[in-house]
């Protein structure tokens, strides 16, 4: 959700792992603006950049590290 939420795609992958990626990046210099991401409920990991996520996340946290995100849900 947010201004710049038709830049990233992000989808659900059975019920554990949830996979985030820009497209069009090159119109999305200067930040993500404040759009967040909506995850299901649950605590996730991000499995390439660190860290653990819940709830609303902002892209410009999420994707700090790496350019895509694979999260998984912590057991």
């Amino acid at each position: 959700v947010g201004p710049r939420a038709d830049h990233a795609v992000a989808y659900e992958r059975g019920s554990g792992v949830v996979v985030v990626v820009p497209r069009l990046g090159r119109r999305i210099a200067g930040g993500w603006a404040g759009t967040r991401l909506v995850l299901p409920d649950g605590s996730w990991c991000d499995l390439l950049g660190g860290g653990t996520w819940h709830g609303d996340v902002d892209l410009d946290e999420l994707l700090s590290t790496w350019p895509v995100a694979l999260l998984e849900v912590a057991s």
